[in-house]
């Protein structure tokens, strides 16, 4: 099976198109639950995707959140809060806190800095959201440690 790759102009324009959430209460995961998700879709087309959700087990304060297109799982964005460092393809490495951005010649492996002023996960995901450019978003409730 060929994986779909986009162009540079495509990804960009899936990031930067309007969206909003799809469910309107979003339930936070508890540590180390790794398969929540929500969904956006696009306020100005048929684009549905997929906002994946996942804590550290031992470090709460350790977590990614992803969006990726629904259909054929290209992921856009990945927001790394507290990770290891990242080595990227052409062997520089980024320490802590990064965003995974999608490009042609990368796809989501290579990663940049991310800059925060918060780890908490609910006020990460919001990040990633204004990101994405969800204008709608959900409620979050927050998850059990």
């Amino acid at each position: 099976m060929s994986r779909v790759k986009l162009t540079e102009e495509e990804a960009r324009s899936l990031i930067h198109e309007v969206k909003r959430s799809v469910e309107s209460l979003v339930a936070m995961p508890a540590a180390g639950e790794q398969n929540k998700e929500f969904h956006v879709k696009s306020s100005h087309s048929e684009h549905h995707y997929t906002v994946a959700l996942y804590q550290g087990r031992k470090n709460p304060h350790r977590h990614s959140i992803s969006a990726r297109i629904t259909v054929n799982g290209v992921l856009l964005l990945r927001l790394c809060v507290n990770g290891s460092p990242h080595n990227n393809p052409d062997h520089t490495r980024v320490s802590g806190t990064h965003w995974h951005i999608y490009s042609e010649e990368y796809e989501d492996r290579y990663a940049v800095e991310a800059s925060l002023s918060s780890d908490d996960f609910i006020d990460s995901t919001v990040a990633l959201l204004e990101r994405f450019h969800v204008v709608e978003k959900p409620q979050f409730q927050g998850g059990l440690l």
